[in-house]
């Protein structure tokens, strides 16, 4: 008979016990079987599937018809919004690193824009693209040059 210490060992599955399967639901955020989400325990600054462009049609739509703004590290096209809120594209090539720097940089100008969401009256269809320099910044620059941006759209809105 194989004991419960040489099955671990193999990687096989242990049964947990009942007490303890509440203790792993509260913390992966699941209670009574249905995420925090559908109970709208869900903070304000998501980035959600509706807050996304997402086809390559939204995209050439607003290269085609969108106005640009740019700064050393960051090119910005956007246009008035086609939907209920405000929605944010993102372009990264490959030219401008590796996937990890890629990921970061997305990853940059998704926080910066869950900042900006709220100054940004209106609905705007945004997509940020990055250029070459980009991935040699700090994230405090990287911030500050993408809010930039998102501050100048705020303010066209006046124009």
């Amino acid at each position: 008979m194989v004991s419960a210490d040489s099955q671990s060992k193999k990687g096989m599955c242990l049964r947990v016990p009942a007490d303890m399967t509440s203790i792993l639901t509260r913390k992966s955020g699941i209670r009574d079987g249905r995420f925090a989400e559908d109970r709208g325990y869900v903070s304000a600054s998501t980035f959600t599937k509706a807050d996304r462009l997402r086809k390559r049609s939204e995209f050439l739509y607003l290269a085609e018809i969108g106005r640009r703004i740019q700064n050393r590290y960051f090119v910005a096209v956007f246009a008035s919004g086609r939907s209920d809120r405000s929605r944010l594209g993102i372009t990264v090539t490959r030219r401008v690193g590796n996937a990890v720097h890629r990921n970061r940089i997305k990853r940059w100008i998704r926080e910066c824009f869950r900042r900006h969401r709220a100054r940004l009256q209106g609905t705007w269809d945004i997509n940020v693209i990055a250029k070459n320099g980009a991935v040699n910044l700090a994230s405090e620059d990287a911030y500050r040059c993408i809010g930039e941006l998102f501050d100048e759209i705020s303010s066209s809105q006046t124009d």
